[in-house]
């Protein structure tokens, strides 16, 4: 008993067991104290066994009375309800409620009446989504995760910015292991694949011509390679599908005149890193387009080691249908591209001088003149001998020394824009600019770490083709040695859906062997615009295998410099500011940094291990108090973020709010997985549900958050949920089913059949800048009560604020009243963009309907904002009068 009350559970369940497995069959207190302390270190099958059996020796003792049995029961039902609860045994869980109600005569108990409510909630739960993998699905399909942003859309990326590194471990590539898997998230470009192709043919030659030294004729590499490419726009799949189906030609055709594939790389070149590319490979591009248009339409094979799911296919064959349809191709002419390139190419030098001192970027070796030339005619040198065949003019310009306006005009001419850049969902529905800015000259610094190992005797390169040719010849001589054992999948989708899709087997038509761990999890700088480290942490962790050499890698370029330390990363993103506490949070474990890139603490690469995959034991983790403080914090930080100042407009460094309250299940989710006890997790939902949070946290003050933040302790509050909680309340319900707990509380939870889908159309916006953040909420208010909405910038955080240190101005009666009855948040929200201006929201259909059916002296209405700097994006309040209901939960077309 003392080990229990010290905490040291282990130990104690050990004693408790040995003495319950010595004591007479009569004496039922071991087994009851075994069952306690299995109970609280989250052992519930265990601790109705062992509860059980104390209620067996307390019946089968001869000298046993009634009371004695009843007063046995009346103590050990509650732990076996709520055992049995928290691990669905909702049948068992009601049996022994009965027990408990039998044994009184009075009117049920308010503890009866919690637990049958539970176990009521529990079973509609379970009646309304028998089948727990549709359930996921649907979750993952119509429950956002993310904020929207004003745009609807998201902006696409066509150029990647990484540097190619051998993302598999050696050990991976020389163990007897016969099969090597790779995640590849948010994929871009494709240019890890590439590398990994190009590696693994260097490290297979090493491999044969070691085995031949030393005298082993035959030998030869089986290891089979998968890798799983995820990207959430399709036009990137689509692009790097053209790439792929262009380098395997290269690879299989060995006998190709040297000319024609001279010209094939050259299109390669063009389409990987061009802005415009000459006549010729256009026309060689859109052959290649309409053949994956053909072959995707008829549903044919691709290539035979790549797979592209049915689910997918759709996405995939509009974006490579817009390259070729006029709509999106007229938005820009070569001399739009032309000269957007020239500009932003300018504004990137200024930003990088400003940042730095000095404009960093530089020619590569042998490519000082053509550099020059790009600044003013950005376009790239194609090979020598294809400059002579296909653009003999443009060859004369070169050599005689052509003004740039001149190259400008004749490329404005005669070259064409390249439509693998173009996005008709950014640029046509979202409006959104075309970035041509990059600078391709890096690539080459990019490469570096394949150039590196490349053999001796490479040849001088004079223009950036010849980098990118180097390049891609080592891929087809990987790709060409590993084809026959290499499987590669396309999966589109946002990168923790895609995870979530992996691990719980969703993704229709997937093959029964195919990965769901890996020995490699790259999830480049996705994070920086999906939550950081908690998505790296969350989520992505739990990809990884449990060989030794597994690793997940990550990198932070969209805000690196704004990073005082790692810790500060992982401050704001997780709430955890030292390595120790952020392994019993997460189970990870940090193995190294890039050691190429330290300009910044957070630049380069960051690999990461999964130490364990065991559940933690009952000691490890932080303790019960500490958890749930930090819990606090996070739920706080996901419903009321801190502001940026709103006069800042560097939207280079700015930090993307995007997670909604949807993350906090997921959040509670991990934490079971990785050991932390069901009912330490419920009885933390049940305080916010409930209203009843006392906590020493409070809602972040600072952006990024301050590592001493983290630590700091406030007096104990009561902080108020309210105007979260019928988010909360209809979000438990949905995400019930797929709890590692059942929730016990006295809060009002709706039925699963009373969640229906209501939209708004927002008839006044201010269209903001910045657009692409996602970063929208919606607040339903009460017309008479103050403040005034929607106010300008900040004043809505100050009024929902429940911290006692805040502004006594914001803490009037009114405001009090606002804040608990008078206001109600919604961060889970779809936004279709800028035309329809319509949000849609999944609510619990018992507050939602009355609120649109409210006296106009008791009105409400609602607006949007931006919670990265808690400005109103409604210019007026709209009606809850002029909310929609739709369809009921489930009920989907």
């Amino acid at each position: 008993n003392a080990l229990y009350k010290e905490g040291k559970l282990n130990e104690a369940i050990k004693i408790y067991r040995q003495a319950a497995e010595l004591a007479s069959k009569d004496d039922y207190l071991p087994w009851s104290n075994l069952s306690a302390a299995q109970f609280e270190c989250g052992n519930y099958f265990g601790c109705t066994s062992s509860a059980l059996q104390a209620l067996v020796n307390v019946y089968e003792h001869e000298s046993s009375t009634r009371s004695d049995k009843t007063a046995v029961e009346r103590k050990l039902a509650p732990r076996l309800i709520k055992a049995f609860l928290h691990v669905h045994e909702y049948k068992d869980a009601r049996h022994w409620l009965d027990v408990l109600q039998s044994e009184s005569k009075e009117p049920p108990s308010e503890e009866i009446s919690l637990y049958r409510t539970a176990i009521d909630r529990a079973e509609a739960v379970w009646a309304a989504f028998p089948d727990e993998k549709t359930h996921r699905l649907h979750l993952l399909r119509h429950l956002p995760r993310y904020r929207p942003a004003f745009s609807g859309y998201h902006e696409y990326f066509n150029i990647g910015h990484d540097d190619i590194s051998d993302l598999i471990p050696v050990d991976a590539l020389v163990d007897d292991v016969e099969y090597v898997s790779v995640f590849l998230g948010g994929v871009g470009d494709a240019r890890h694949f590439y590398g990994a192709l190009a590696f693994l043919g260097i490290s297979e030659r090493v491999q044969v011509g070691t085995a031949r030294k030393a005298g082993v004729r035959e030998f030869r590499v089986n290891k089979k390679y998968h890798f799983t490419l995820n990207d959430r726009k399709a036009g990137a799949l689509a692009r790097d599908m053209i790439v792929f189906a262009l380098l395997d030609v290269l690879a299989v055709a060995k006998d190709m005149p040297s000319f024609e594939r001279l010209q094939r790389y050259a299109v390669v070149f063009y389409v990987f890193i061009g802005a415009i590319m000459p006549r010729f490979a256009f026309d060689h591009l859109n052959r290649v387009i309409d053949m994956l248009v053909e072959k995707q339409e008829r549903k044919d094979t691709i290539l035979p080691w790549l797979r592209i799911y049915e689910s997918d296919r759709a996405g995939i064959l509009r974006a490579l249908r817009s390259w070729r349809s006029g709509s999106l191709i007229s938005l820009f002419s070569t001399r739009d591209v032309i000269s957007l390139a020239r500009s932003q190419f300018r504004e990137a030098g200024v930003k990088a001088a400003s940042l730095f001192g000095f404009d960093p970027r530089r020619a590569p070796s042998g490519c000082e003149k053509e550099y020059a030339t790009y600044k003013e005619a950005p376009f790239l040198l194609p090979p020598r001998q294809v400059l002579k065949d296909h653009e003999p003019e443009l060859q004369r310009l070169l050599e005689s020394g052509a003004s740039a306006d001149r190259l400008r005009e004749y490329l404005s001419e005669h070259w064409c824009v390249n439509p693998t850049l173009l996005d008709e969902d950014w640029m046509v529905e979202a409006r959104g600019e075309l970035d041509v800015g990059y600078d391709p000259f890096e690539l080459p610094r990019r490469l570096q770490a394949l150039f590196i190992v490349e053999e001796k005797g490479a040849r001088q390169r004079k223009r950036l083709f010849d980098y990118a040719a180097d390049f891609f010849q080592m891929v087809v001589l990987g790709l060409r040695r590993v084809r026959d054992r290499l499987s590669v999948e396309l999966i589109l989708d946002d990168l923790a859906a895609a995870i979530d899709a992996l691990r719980h087997g969703l993704i229709e038509g997937r093959d029964r062997d195919a990965p769901t761990t890996f020995d490699v999890v790259y999830l480049s700088n996705v994070p920086d615009y999906i939550g950081g480290s908690f998505v790296t942490f969350v989520s992505g962790l739990k990809l990884l295998n449990n060989t030794t050499t597994a690793k997940i890698t990550s990198t932070c370029l969209r805000n690196t410099g704004i990073w005082k330390s790692q810790e500060q990363f992982h401050s704001e993103y997780i709430i955890v500011n030292d390595f120790n506490t952020l392994f019993k949070l997460t189970q990870a474990q940090f193995v190294k940094r890039d050691e190429y890139d330290t300009l910044f603490p957070m630049s380069g690469y960051m690999d990461w291990r999964r130490a364990t995959m065991k559940k933690f034991p009952y000691e490890f983790p932080v303790p019960r108090a500490e958890l749930s403080r930090w819990l606090f914090a996070h739920f706080f930080k996901l419903a009321l973020p801190c502001s940026r100042d709103p006069d800042d407009h560097n939207l280079d460094l700015f930090l993307f709010p995007t997670l909604n309250l949807t993350n906090f299940f997921r959040l509670l989710i991990h934490l079971h997985e990785i050991g932390y006890p069901a009912h330490w997790l419920a009885d933390v939902l049940a305080k916010i549900l409930e209203n009843q949070v006392v906590t020493t946290a409070r809602p972040p003050r600072t952006l990024p958050l301050e590592v001493d933040e983290v630590s700091r302790r406030h007096p104990a509050a009561k902080l108020s949920t309210a105007p979260y909680i019928l988010e909360m309340t209809t979000l438990t319900v949905l995400f019930q089913r797929i709890l590692p707990f059942c929730p016990i509380t006295t809060a009002s939870l709706p039925s699963p059949g009373s969640i229906y889908s209501y939209s708004v159309r927002m008839r006044t916006v201010d269209f903001p800048m910045h657009g692409e953040m996602q970063a929208l909420v919606l607040i339903f208010f009460r017309v008479r009560l103050p403040p005034r909405c929607p106010g300008t910038a900040d004043d809505i955080h100050r009024y929902l604020d429940p911290s006692p240190e805040k502004d006594k101005s914001f803490e009037t009666p009114a405001m009090k009243e606002f804040r608990e009855s008078g206001s109600v948040v919604i961060t889970a929200l779809t936004w279709n963009g800028v035309d329809d201006r319509t949000a849609t929201i999944w609510m619990r259909e018992d507050v939602m309907d009355p609120m649109i059916e409210a006296r106009e002296d008791d009105e409400w209405v609602c607006c949007l904002w931006r919670v990265d700097d808690w400005a109103p994006v409604s210019s007026a309040p709209e009606g809850a009068k002029m909310v929609v209901k739709g369809a009921r939960w489930g009920e989907f077309s």
